[in-house]
């Protein structure tokens, strides 16, 4: 009993400590999404007038083909000419074109969702760059806008993306409705025409 005992408390000693250290892990895991994943987020945004653009144009595609699609296939049922002569493929060319001619009709509904808010996008870049025009010249981009005191000599790439972020941070002072993937767009264009 004594040399049970023994060992037996040593063998609980030794299952606590491993699970002492089991429950303590050596590398925490790491949460901080960090500004990386933040700017591949930023990037993700497409605009309301490119999306508005995009449901329209398949509106326009998707029911002009399902329209005619669907005519097509009414007539062949019809035997005005016969060029799939079962009734079975002229149901499914019915049914495909008709799916195309939904697609149509959703993407008109939703372009029509999001044609407002294209409209104000629209207004409010022509005001941003009308504002870029009195406030914004062509030398900003190349003159050092911030004194951090930092006395590394920082690379072009660096001093541009600082520059950069800068002059959006003024845009979007001015126009806080813009999303800033947007607002860093349209400084980026209005400097890239001095280039030209």
């Amino acid at each position: 009993e004594e040399y049970n005992d023994y060992f037996g408390d040593d063998e609980e000693e030794d299952g606590s400590e491993d699970t002492d250290e089991s429950s303590e892990p050596e590398h925490p895991p790491y949460t901080d999404a960090g500004p990386s994943t933040k700017k591949a987020e930023e990037k993700r945004y497409v605009s309301a007038v490119s999306r508005y653009d995009d449901y329209r144009s398949s509106g326009i595609t998707f029911t002009v083909l399902g329209g005619l699609g669907i005519l097509f296939a009414i007539l062949n049922f019809m035997e005005v000419f016969t060029l799939f002569g079962s009734t079975f493929s002229s149901l499914v060319l019915f049914l495909m074109f008709g799916i195309f001619l939904a697609l149509g009709i959703y993407s008109f509904v939703k372009a029509g969702t999001l044609k407002e808010g294209a409209e104000q996008e629209k207004q409010a870049v022509e005001k941003a760059k009308v504002w870029m025009e009195q406030n914004f010249t062509k030398d900003m981009m190349g003159a050092a806008t911030t004194d951090d005191g930092d006395e590394e000599i920082k690379t072009e790439e660096l001093l541009y993306m600082d520059r950069l972020d800068e002059l959006v941070g003024r845009l979007l002072t001015a126009f806080p409705d813009l999303h800033d993937s947007l607002a860093e767009q349209l400084v980026e264009e209005f400097f890239r025409q001095f280039e030209e």
